[in-house]
């Protein structure tokens, strides 16, 4: 630059012929461009400053020659939702009781634990209020476990992308200021981008608790002052312990194929705890730990280990129910059931370590946990029990299950319907509606005859058990004519009882199994994973 200015000042005097005393032109020039070269020079260093302020996307408006920004993909970053810059991927752990609720899952117009959660992560300001109706895509929302319908959980996980406060307990407190006091959120931990809550998790734990007198001897008078012996404490931790290993579990569960790679699953561990007096009506816990389970798994094993205890049917039951055949398999209620951990023991190994990411484990907030299930959960299954009876009208309805291949399962859903059904389909599916209609027009007095009903079975269960078998008996002669079932008037005759009423017959099983198929076909939820 100097060397031009030079060249420049030599051609002004030549040309102009300028002389001036005193003031020689080579050197006004030179002083001249000199202070210029300074200025343009302070001005180009000042020009590459950001401003020091919270509009991180301007530069300094006293730039001259800064070349323009380049233009971002959803436009100005300043416009923007701050939402947008810094959601971050995390592990969010949850406790809810599942009463009053359709499961975990959400599902249009029905209230369910997610559901609930998304709007108060809205309500929290963590997420945005457009997010929640794509969940899964626009903030990577997975849960671990799909609870089914009144399923609780101590051990809940979702992944998700959202908001970190300055305080991750602040964020947590804001969240569950707007949730039910049946829901909570213990903490949430920063996890991979890559973190997802329910393939990454390696197994899952469940409880269930049911009292005790469920694994009575046939010969037992049930009532609630009965008292588990050691021997059949033993001898149901013996039936559970053949599950364990890899099976087909086509059968404990609902539309699978014994061909389908995914009825195959892993059970690590299958244990019965010690007993335990709550509201005067003895309970025991069982624990099982598995690699993943399908929908109405667990409460089929148990159901079918209840049977066994109970009589109803042997142990070679539970080797035909691996068979590729379709067999008969009652399922034991609901209330018991909670989600208990969730396992990443491979996430934590590979990343748990690394000094970037936390491990995926709740240890530090057993304490609440457990305080939570204590007032939340285990409340709602002693008093089910105690008020309900929903065990003890439930080992009323095993005489009704015949723990056989069935025949014509797509016709006939329950066993009641099955049994009437085959000694005189049309009279029977009449019977159905009338008694359906009946229980619509006083559902307390057919819920006070189920419960009557119930400990008559109970009280003389032998009886019960050889009047079964003489219309089972019946009924197989029917079979064995050849009696032809008109299949699309049975479905829809079924349905009907099933779907007016949660009491289609006057047992309580039937509550159970109408209640839950309205559920199946309403939440229209998948199988793998989903437990229940």
């Amino acid at each position: 630059m100097f060397l031009q200015c030079a060249h420049l000042t030599a051609g002004i005097t030549r040309h102009f012929n300028i002389t001036a005393p005193g003031i020689p032109v080579k050197s006004f020039l030179a002083s001249c461009m000199s202070n210029l070269s300074s200025d343009l020079i302070t001005k180009q260093s000042a020009s590459g400053q950001m401003e020091l302020t919270d509009d991180r996307c301007r530069k300094s408006t006293d730039s001259v020659d800064a070349p323009p920004s380049k233009k971002l993909k959803s436009g100005n970053a300043c416009d923007d939702d701050p939402l947008n810059h810094r959601k971050k991927k995390v592990a969010m752990l949850l406790v809810y009781s599942g009463k009053g609720y359709l499961g975990m899952q959400r599902n249009q117009g029905f209230k369910t634990i997610e559901s609930d959660l998304l709007d108060a992560l809205v309500k929290a300001g963590v997420v945005r209020p457009d997010h929640i109706e794509q969940p899964g895509v626009k903030m990577a929302f997975q849960r671990a476990a799909r609870t089914d319908k009144g399923v609780s959980a101590a051990g809940q996980v979702v992944s998700l992308k959202m908001l970190l406060g300055s305080s991750i307990s602040e964020t947590v407190q804001s969240i569950n200021n707007n949730l039910p006091e049946q829901i909570r959120v213990l903490g949430i931990k920063r996890t991979t981008k890559g973190f997802d809550s329910k393939n990454t998790c390696d197994s899952r734990t469940y409880s269930y608790i049911t009292p005790s007198f469920a694994f009575a001897p046939v010969e037992t008078i049930v009532t609630e002052d009965y008292r588990i012996t050691d021997s059949v404490r033993l001898r149901v931790g013996e039936l559970l312990c053949l599950f364990t290993g890899t099976h087909n579990f086509h059968n404990f569960t609902s539309g699978k194929k014994p061909n389908d790679p995914s009825a195959k699953r892993y059970i690590m561990h299958f244990t019965i705890g010690e007993p335990f007096v709550k509201n005067g009506i003895e309970f025991v816990k069982l624990t099982v730990r598995g690699q993943s389970f399908m929908l109405h798994q667990i409460r089929k094993m148990i159901g079918i280990t209840i049977a066994i205890m109970r009589g109803m049917t042997g142990v070679e039951s539970i080797e035909r129910s691996w068979a590729s055949e379709k067999t008969d398999v009652p399922r034991a209620p609901g209330v018991g059931l909670i989600l208990n951990r969730l396992h990443y023991d491979a996430y934590n190994k590979k990343f748990g370590n690394d000094g970037m990411h936390e491990k995926i484990d709740w240890d530090e907030y057993q304490e609440q946990i457990d305080t939570f299930v204590e007032n939340f959960i285990y409340p709602t299954i002693y008093d089910t029990e105690k008020n309900d009876k929903s065990m003890l009208t439930w080992l009323a309805t095993l005489p009704l299950h015949h723990y056989n291949v069935v025949q014509n399962s797509s016709v006939l859903s329950t066993p009641l319907a099955m049994a009437h059904s085959l000694a005189n389909p049309p009279a029977s599916q009449q019977r159905i509606v009338s008694d359906s209609e009946t229980v619509l027009a006083n559902p307390l007095a057919s819920q006070q005859q189920i419960v009557s009903d119930s400990e008559t079975v109970l009280a003389n269960p032998q009886a019960s058990r050889q009047q079964i078998v003489s219309d089972s008996e019946a009924v197989q002669r029917t079979m064995t004519d050849s009696v032809e079932l008109t299949a699309s008037a049975a479905t829809d005759q079924t349905a009907t009882s099933v779907d007016t009423c949660d009491v289609a017959h006057k047992v309580s099983a039937t509550t159970t199994t109408a209640s839950d198929s309205q559920t199946n076909s309403i939440a229209t939820v998948q199988n793998d994973n989903t437990d229940s």
